[in-house]
């Protein structure tokens, strides 16, 4: 009976955090993001489609990543998917390529990057405790925070969005 009723409150706990989730903003699409975290959300929408058609996850990639100048972040891209896809505890949401909005998920991973690049581990930890729980939460924050570490240096940097639009003058 006790067993029982801490499964209940554990999953009454996780459902009230997972109607918690912010949802983006309808201003924020993958555009608008800035640059480190736009690719990194673009990154893991191959990387997935990749993965769903068991196809190499990285090949799509290594163009982007060598244009770009950050090639060592493609590895800890991986290393964060594949941890993202191997320790949630519940199915993550990534668009296909050609998405314009966020998801949910995506947002979240957005949000995580800009937290790593403020040095700001709580709410690092709380992006991502949607999707990740206990000690992997901390293992996927590690490979993303190398990740982060790496496009910065290549001088993409992951905080901010950018909200540009036509505005009338007289």
């Amino acid at each position: 009976m006790r067993i029982i009723l801490i499964k209940v409150i554990v999953l009454l706990h996780w459902k009230q955090i997972l109607n918690n989730q912010p949802r983006p903003p309808q201003s924020v699409n993958l555009q608008s993001l800035a640059p480190g975290a736009g690719l990194f959300v673009s990154s893991a929408r191959e990387w997935a489609r990749a993965a769903r058609r068991r196809q190499c996850v990285m090949r799509p990639l290594v163009g982007r990543y060598q244009q770009m100048g950050c090639l060592d972040a493609l590895a800890l891209l991986d290393e964060c998917m594949s941890l993202l896809a191997a320790a949630a505890f519940r199915p993550v949401c990534i668009h296909c390529p050609q998405a314009a909005q966020l998801s949910a998920d995506e947002y979240r991973l957005a949000l995580l990057l800009q937290a790593l690049q403020r040095e700001d581990s709580g709410s690092a930890r709380s992006a991502l405790a949607p999707i990740v729980a206990g000690r992997l939460n901390f293992s996927v924050r590690r490979a993303a925070a190398d990740y982060v570490k790496v496009v910065v240096a290549a001088r993409l940097s992951c905080i901010g969005v950018r909200h540009l639009r036509l505005v009338a003058s007289r």
